[in-house]
């Protein structure tokens, strides 16, 4: 998906509900791995966009939607974190 093409960008506003001047600057398949609620210890395959104000993780997997939008403004950190143990390529975002 190109995160620079006007229709990605308004699928994204859609999905996420979104303001329609929010801009979508890069998007990346990820893993999310979840560390609490009820989804404790599992791990979904989807994509990572980052918008203007948004980080947002959305998966649609076996049809099971999966959706998080997190404004930038409430998340506390954004660090580095190893992967398998050693590779430089994950982060927690608290």
């Amino acid at each position: 998906m190109e995160a620079d093409t006007p229709l990605t960008m308004v699928m994204i506003r859609r999905e996420f509900q979104l303001p329609n001047d929010e801009d979508l600057f890069d998007d990346f398949k990820c893993t999310l791995n979840w560390s609490s609620g009820a989804h404790l210890g599992s791990m979904t395959q989807g994509r990572l966009y980052i918008t203007d104000q948004y980080m947002c993780f959305s998966s649609n997997l076996l049809c099971v939607t999966q959706k998080v939008k997190l404004k930038f403004q409430d998340i506390k950190s954004i660090k580095r974190m190893k992967t398998m143990g050693i590779f430089n390529s994950g982060i927690i975002v608290v």
